[in-house]
């Protein structure tokens, strides 16, 4: 299974931390089947370290497949058991489109841009 040894080329992942304990996600490139472990390893890691808030900009995010989905709805689930916000900005990538396909746009919290999901 792929692990976050994942050729950067193709997924570079920024964690940015914030001092209220908000944390922003900023994947950048393609999340598929080889590269969600390394996406969804990240938004583990902020929700296990007790992150407040996390906050996932999908801005950048040139391919958006169903692993990816699937790994945005796990880490959904998973923040409401550690009762942690959990925020998607999705501006104008094509994740947009896949989130609406797959109803997640429904029940996920989408923020235009990063500055206003990290305001409550």
């Amino acid at each position: 299974m792929p692990d976050a040894s994942t050729p950067p080329q193709l997924l570079d992942v920024v964690v940015d931390e914030h001092p209220d304990g908000a944390v922003v996600i900023r994947p950048h490139g393609e999340i598929d089947l080889l590269t969600a472990p390394r996406f969804t390893a990240r938004m583990a890691g902020a929700l296990d370290s007790g992150a407040r808030l996390v906050v996932v900009d999908l801005d950048k995010v040139s391919f958006f497949g169903s692993a990816g989905v699937a790994g945005l709805a796990r880490a959904a689930e998973r923040a409401g058991e550690v009762g942690a916000g959990f925020r998607l900005v999705v501006g104008a990538s094509m994740a947009n489109r896949v989130l609406e396909i797959s109803g997640l746009s429904q029940v996920l919290e989408l923020r235009p841009t990063v500055e206003d999901a990290l305001v409550d």
